[in-house]
């Protein structure tokens, strides 16, 4: 049975891309989110480090859907796996 850690492998680059897009740092993205900067940029750096609460709280960080930060590659595996 597939975890949440599981499910969201992939989703940093998307993060990290829209970090870049909206000019916003890690730092800034943990002042938003209330994650512990040390953790935040561990578990971008891991490909499967975020929780489906900490996507929830970035993209409402991002003002973006959560699935706005899920790869389509992601989705199409998890959809073709149900």
């Amino acid at each position: 049975m597939a975890t949440n850690r599981d499910t969201l492998t992939g989703v940093p680059e998307p993060i990290k891309s829209l970090l870049s897009e909206k000019r916003f740092s890690i730092n800034s993205l943990a002042d938003e989110t209330g994650i512990a900067y040390s953790t935040l940029r561990r578990r971008l750096r891991e490909p499967n480090g975020l929780t489906m609460g900490d996507l929830l709280r970035i993209a409402a960080a991002l003002d973006v859907s959560p699935a706005a930060l899920i790869p389509a590659a992601l989705v199409a595996a998890t959809a073709k796996a149900a």
